[in-house]
Parts: structure tokens; sequence; C-alpha cells
């Protein structure tokens, strides 16, 4: 199945295993585990005080992400490829999205890994300090983060490869959720890799 670039929400639920930034793989918490059908939807989360996020795609909404979905990537005007992520969470302090100088405002790293070598580091990374925007029932969104794939990797080694999105966020009480998809990132449709020369 491949994201729509239209930011329109199309995807509910994805497993809920999740990894954290040393890489280790874990399950998400016995709340979760212990419902019937396992959705990691801000509906069916743990009540508030368990924190929670959701990565998703999308630059003006936000449009959930599951297994295997496929992302186109963007060519940004200074020549860097990025794809357009965000996320769904509560159970954290949001801070304020109107002012990115806010000491409340909460921590997001996402992080790009190739599927093949998990423990490899990152085809490209990206944190911003910024508060997350109310959506009602004490949940928030982070809308538009552009993650840009390393440039000094070869573009071969992002287009149309399957990895693994992680996000982290990271509130000012030191309250943690993290999620992660696995998707194949396609390759802008207009360009084409240069052929290398001896």
């Amino acid at each position: 199945m491949q994201y729509k670039p239209t930011y329109v929400r199309q995807f509910a639920g994805h497993g809920c295993q999740t990894r954290d930034l040393t890489g280790n793989w874990s399950l998400r918490t016995a709340a979760l585990l212990s419902l019937v059908a396992v959705s990691c939807t801000p509906a069916d989360e743990p009540e508030l005080g368990d924190a929670w996020v959701v990565v998703g795609a999308g630059e003006e909404s936000y449009s959930e992400l599951v297994d295997e979905d496929e992302v186109p990537i963007v060519q940004g005007p200074q020549g860097g490829f990025m794809i357009a992520l965000s996320l769904q969470a509560g159970g954290v302090v949001g801070g304020d999205p109107l002012d990115p100088t806010k000491p409340a405002n909460p921590r997001a790293t996402f992080q790009a890994f190739p599927s093949e070598d998990p423990e490899a580091a990152p085809l490209g990374s990206i944190t911003v300090v910024r508060g997350l925007t109310p959506i009602g029932g004490k949940a928030f969104e982070l809308l538009g983060t552009w993650l840009i794939f390393d440039p000094s990797l070869p573009v071969e080694s992002y287009f149309d490869t399957d990895m693994e999105i992680v996000v982290t966020l990271v509130d000012t009480e030191g309250d943690t959720a993290s999620d992660s998809v696995a998707i194949t990132a396609l390759a802008p449709l207009e360009y084409t890799v240069p052929e290398t020369t001896q």
C-alpha cells in the first residue's frame, strides 16, 4: 500500500513493537497488549498518565502509517532528499505550539534505519523541540517534520529502500514514548540516479 501525499488520514493501526534510541526492541506497555485488537490509534491508548506516541506522515495533516506503506521521497530546494513525518501523542506535557521558545515544549526525535541492518547508523535523523497542537481527548499532534536523509550517503542507500521509521518523544517531566513503523521509501518520480563514469 502506498502512502498518498494528499495527507488525508487513510490508515488505522499498526503493530505496537517499539525501539528506543539505542536500537533495543521492546513491546509497548501491558495495557496496550491486553487490548483485544491491538491498535495504536489515540482512542485505544492507555488512559492519560501513560505517555504514548504514534508515528505518521504528512506535512499539513496527520496520516497514520502502517507497516509496508510506501512513502515518496521529496527533493528539497537545496537538493537534499527528505520525507514528511508527523506524530500524535498523549499522556505528555504538550508545551506551546505557538511559541517555540517555551521551556515546556517536548523533544521529538525521528530516525530512519535500514530494515536489512537495524543496528546500522541511521539513514537520517532529526530532533525538534516544539509544542504539540491539542486535537481533543487529551491528545496532541505534531505535523510536518522533515526527516532529511544523510547527504553523505549515496541515494541508492535510501531510494526504493525498506526502512524502519522510529520516533521518540520526551516531555519536560521526563515522560518518554516511542513508536516505529516499517515502510518503503520511494525514489522521487522525476529523479534519475546519475551514471558513474570511470
